[in-house]
């Protein structure tokens, strides 16, 4: 976020520190175009700051790529999707302790969706899923032909269906077990029609909203639908 004529305020989830917020000066402004486009969501920075003081702000001394992304950047279809994904990053992601597995998976993710072979249209519904085993609720994949209902606040397949908002109906519990059963190569490649995408999203999204309190609306979420068509 701005903060003053020419400074900005931003979160980054660091592999040695966790996730922290720096504040870095000369970045807005006539004279510094173009500076802040490094802080763009999604890109992976290598960055040297000055030790913070008690509840003080550490202050980024310098930034640079450590990863120069193509499609993030320049691409209007892969920016939404990376921007929707940090969205739910910056939402969810609640302890700022070191998590080095986290910050490899993430960094991982986003080097292949800037990938121009990546198929796109399931990628954040299985980042998603993914995502949910490092924040600690991931969903147990129990599904067969007696369980074949998803329970989005029990995170587990059960055997009947009744009028709860957390019962997915059959088909889209299908495509969540689907989705959990294949590795990331294979369950991009799924075949979805956008009618069921999209009711796997918004299931997902109330999945997270049973497991993260506070999680409040995402703010990306129809523009990546539109975009996604």
């Amino acid at each position: 976020m701005k903060f003053k004529e020419s400074s900005m305020i931003t979160d980054i989830y660091t592999e040695s520190l966790g996730l922290k917020s720096f504040i870095i000066g000369g970045v807005r402004g006539r004279k510094q175009a173009g500076k802040a486009n490094i802080f763009h969501p999604g890109n992976i920075v290598s960055l040297t700051a000055y030790p913070s003081k008690g509840d003080s702000l550490s202050r980024i001394k310098e930034i640079t790529y450590a990863k120069h992304f193509q499609k993030i950047n320049q691409d209007v279809i892969v920016s939404m999707v990376s921007a929707f994904i940090m969205e739910i990053c910056q939402r969810s992601i609640q302890e700022p302790e070191q998590n080095s597995e986290l910050y490899t998976f993430l960094k991982s993710r986003l080097i292949l969706l800037d990938d121009p072979t990546t198929p796109l249209k399931v990628f954040h519904l299985k980042f998603l899923l993914e995502l949910s085993n490092y924040l600690g609720f991931a969903p147990y994949n129990n599904y067969n032909k007696q369980n074949p209902y998803f329970d989005l606040s029990e995170g587990l397949f059960i055997d009947k269906m009744d009028m709860k908002n957390s019962i997915c109906d059959t088909q889209t519990s299908y495509q969540l077990y689907s989705l959990l059963s294949k590795r990331i190569d294979d369950a991009l490649d799924l075949r979805i029609s956008r009618a069921e995408r999209d009711k796997v999203l918004d299931k997902l999204i109330l999945y997270y909203k049973y497991h993260i309190e506070g999680l409040g609306p995402i703010k990306s979420l129809e523009v990546l639908r539109t975009i996604l068509s």
